[in-house]
């Protein structure tokens, strides 16, 4: 965007002064140290939904520099840069009223020898109250007693209309572990399951896609030897557990969005498979109880519960995923058709439940009461293996405002 091109712009510049600026010795270099946000970009897109109620994000500074004594900074709202961000975005945006948000501390602090600052939290509080047929803008600029990058001293953050999921994450060549289970107890033992995800395909190269679970136990799953690969299966503990037969499976569309379902009554056995919320097979399959609660061992990955992963890290999903829940209890259709895109994290019964809206991290969020958060795979050393990509999104699907 032109902000962040501004930006570039200028680091180039000061970076040719630096180059230029040679004293006595000829092998030091002498800059001014200056204040800056310290963000790679320096605005924030908060889409606001119906059920939007709040955010709260960070704000820090850092210095290129350290500093020589405690300096401390001031966060304040910039009313005088709303007609700035708008001929910059392209956009038209008023200023968020005072009453719908906080700075809280308003002040940061970069201790003496350091080069990076406390952070501040600005929240959102009462946005379900905002009109949304506008558009709001919060400038936050810092204010400091040394001289701050005018390039970097405020930061924007933008609340609009939002569609219902606005970012998703792109799975190609990654996946999600865990490594611990803070809550076990209702992903184990159970009598029933309905499982859920949003995808879209891009492509079907492999012979297997994994969508979630565990190899050998109960797994979600595209394709496998003698299916098409692009034809939904779910894995048990052996062949003879699987289902639907190759005759019997949908297939699932590339370059599309589709919401899948599986619904098992584990004990009895009745299993119905769903896209778009209508009943694409159905069957019996007793399998007994199962838990899901299995740890990742770092060291092995196919094992323990996975999304994105199975047996090993060529099963990956080539492609983006939202919305992974998991029931304790079998959906009916009618409920699984009116709730592809979101449900309340309170449900009855929801037991897991990885939106994938996080926009940015390596930290996927379980949202049901649960609280199994996630993590995107590491090696042994701790080092991330691939990032997620996190996409913008408008759900369900409309053309999505831009500011290019």
């Amino acid at each position: 965007m032109k902000i962040e091109r501004i930006i570039m712009a200028a680091c180039a510049a000061a970076a040719l002064g630096l180059a230029g600026c040679k004293h006595d010795d000829p092998n030091e270099v002498r800059f001014d140290n200056k204040v800056f946000i310290d963000r790679t970009e320096l605005s924030a897109d908060l889409p606001v939904k119906p059920t939007t109620q709040s955010y709260t994000r960070t704000l820090s500074v850092a210095t290129a520099k350290p500093v020589d004594g405690e300096l401390t900074v001031r966060f304040e709202a910039d009313a005088s840069k709303v007609e700035r961000f708008c001929e910059a975005y392209y956009t038209e945006a008023e200023l968020l009223p005072e009453e719908f948000y906080t700075i809280e501390p308003a002040e940061a602090t970069i201790p003496a020898g350091g080069v990076k600052s406390s952070e501040a939290t600005v929240g959102f509080h009462r946005l379900d109250e905002l009109d949304m047929s506008r558009s709001y803008v919060l400038p936050v600029s810092v204010r400091s007693g040394m001289e701050v990058l005018e390039s970097a001293r405020t930061y924007y953050y933008l609340l609009r209309e939002g569609a219902i999921i606005n970012v998703v994450a792109d799975m190609t060549e990654t996946y999600v572990e865990f490594p611990k289970f803070d809550n076990p107890a209702p992903l184990s033992g159970l009598r029933q399951i309905t499982m859920e995800a949003l995808v879209k395909v891009d492509k079907f190269d492999r012979m297997i896609s994994t969508v979630m679970g565990i190899e050998g136990l109960y797994l979600m799953r595209i394709g496998d030897a003698g299916y098409a690969n692009n034809q939904i299966q779910i894995a048990g503990r052996s062949s003879n557990e699987n289902f639907p037969t190759a005759a019997e499976s949908p297939a699932i569309p590339v370059g599309r969005w589709v919401h899948i379902a599986v619904t098992h009554d584990l004990i009895k056995g009745d299993w119905r498979i769903y896209l778009d919320g209508e009943e694409k097979a159905l069957g019996k399959q007793v399998y007994g109880t199962r838990t899901l609660a299995v740890k990742t061992d770092v060291a092995s990955p196919g094992t323990g519960f996975h999304i994105g992963l199975s047996y090993d890290k060529n099963r990956w999903l080539a492609g983006c995923i939202a919305e992974c829940r998991i029931w304790n209890v079998v959906r009916t259709q009618a409920e699984i058709a009116a709730h592809p895109y979101e449900v309340d994290p309170a449900s009855e019964g929801l037991v897991a439940y990885w939106k994938f809206d996080e926009g940015s991290g390596t930290v996927i969020r379980d949202s049901s009461p649960s609280a199994n958060h996630g993590r995107v795979g590491q090696n042994r050393d701790g080092e991330v293996v691939r990032g997620i990509g996190w996409t913008k999104v408008w759900l369900p699907e409309k053309q999505a405002p831009t500011n290019e």
